[in-house]
């Protein structure tokens, strides 16, 4: 997934989740496109 490409709202939340939750960036980007469940 290109990072450039991304809307910059969906690269805070994740950076918001990771320092909220604990999960990994990776983690958050397969669950965001499907690949893993939450």
């Amino acid at each position: 997934m290109d990072q450039q490409h991304q809307p910059l709202f969906i690269r805070y939340r994740r950076d918001w989740l990771h320092e909220t939750t604990g999960y990994s960036k990776s983690y958050l980007c397969r669950v965001a496109t499907g690949r893993s469940p939450l």
